[in-house]
């Protein structure tokens, strides 16, 4: 697989060139599938989407037919949720006669109907299921380079919601895998990939790698227990053997016609399998193993306990971090409505005191303009007195 990426503005493009093959051993049949192309949509506004779009054709050699699915997605930052993961696929058989059709959104139900006809049935719907337990590899078990180890501090910043943490821890690990490619190219050091094998004869134009460890054998469910991983190689546990086998205790499995088969066996055309022992473990070995079980066993189960306890304890805190969220808001909202009142009680004292030193304003001119019409009526009546006291000559 190979990625081009390309920014539009307010979304983002990722071109995925290459194609993925599935083997279906019982049926000796191979598809091939092509990859749509990838959309980041709405990244500065509107809600954030991951969202597929572009053709995907799926096919296989042996029967010739072939599928041909679009992936219609909505660009705009408004569009409604009905608007995204969007599917639509017609089904060819090896004349390429359209056979039948499909459309419907690939995260919620997917119709089909066959071509011509107008009846649609449910082909595909999402509901939720329990998830199978995964194993988990103890960090101290993994190399330098493992996924697990080398983005750990990206996962335990996005566990923690930690958006800016998870930035560094993200470019902190991408400079450093910049710095070993221009190291390596400096020393002439061509990088070999250490449980992949580039396919060099393969006909198509983009590279191909194979797991190293490859088996075609198929899952023989008389003699098969589990699959397990063992120094970076996936191997499959056969009953009455353990998971790691010596020379000594070594189980060979043969085939009805006596040919050996090895570890990883699978049913041969004209019979069944039997198995025959080399040499019987001893009772130490067995008692050893069933002690190291055990062991094992316990383990898992105080590790689930721990897992279990940490989950609850992050629930815990998410449930905690929303109530602080919730008092903050709520104090937030006092506060507002406190200072709110604050300022209506100070512009209530401040008009009441305007409102008094103008009622005094007005007392004191009153007071002022009836001494002054006093003054006037004692001056007047002087004069008028004087005037008329005054001898009349004529």
């Amino acid at each position: 697989m190979e990625f081009e990426i390309r920014f539009h503005g307010y979304y983002v493009r990722t071109n995925v060139r290459g194609r993925l093959e599935v083997q279906l051993e019982n049926l000796n049949e191979t598809y091939t599938a092509s990859f749509p192309d990838l959309m980041i949509l709405n990244v500065f506004i509107g809600q954030f989407r991951i969202d597929f779009e572009g053709p995907c054709v799926l096919a296989c050699e042996q029967t010739g037919y072939s599928c041909e699915i679009e992936n219609k997605t909505r660009w705009s930052p408004w569009g409604r949720e009905n608007q995204f993961h969007r599917i639509r696929a017609r089904l060819y058989d090896d004349k390429k006669q359209e056979v039948m059709q499909a459309e419907g959104h690939w995260n919620s139900v997917v119709y089909v109907k066959t071509a011509g006809s107008s009846s649609k049935e449910v082909f595909w719907k999402v509901e939720k299921s329990k998830l199978l337990q995964k194993y988990v590899v103890h960090e101290n078990d993994l190399v330098e380079y493992e996924s697990a180890r080398l983005w750990c501090g990206l996962t335990e910043a996005l566990l923690r919601g930690e958006e800016e943490e998870a930035i560094q821890q993200k470019t902190v690990v991408e400079q450093r895998q910049r710095e070993l490619r221009a190291t390596r190219e400096q020393l002439g050091v061509v990088y070999q990939p250490s449980l992949m094998v580039e396919d060099e004869n393969d006909p198509h134009e983009t590279k191909i790698f194979t797991y190293k460890y490859h088996s075609d054998a198929l899952w023989d469910p008389n003699f098969d227990d589990y699959q397990y991983e063992h120094n970076f190689q996936i191997k499959t546990h056969k009953r009455g053997t353990f998971p790691s086998i010596s020379s000594s205790t070594r189980v060979e499995l043969h085939g009805g016609d006596g040919s050996h088969l090895g570890e990883d066996a699978s049913d041969s055309a004209d019979g069944g399998l039997h198995v025959r022992v080399v040499k019987q473990p001893s009772k130490e070995r067995v008692d050893r193993y069933t002690h190291l079980s055990e062991t094992i066993n316990g383990e898992q189960r105080f590790e689930s306990s721990m897992q279990a306890q940490m989950n609850s304890i992050q629930r815990d805190l998410r449930t905690l971090h929303e109530e602080i969220r919730t008092i903050q808001s709520a104090t937030k909202a006092v506060a507002t409505n406190q200072h709110r009142a604050n300022a209506n009680y100070q512009s209530r004292i401040v008009h009441e005191n305007q409102r008094r030193n103008s009622s005094k304003g007005l007392s004191c001119s009153a007071i002022f303009f009836c001494i002054m019409f006093v003054i006037a009526c004692v001056v007047f009546t002087y004069y008028y007195n004087t005037s008329s006291s005054k001898p009349n000559i004529s």
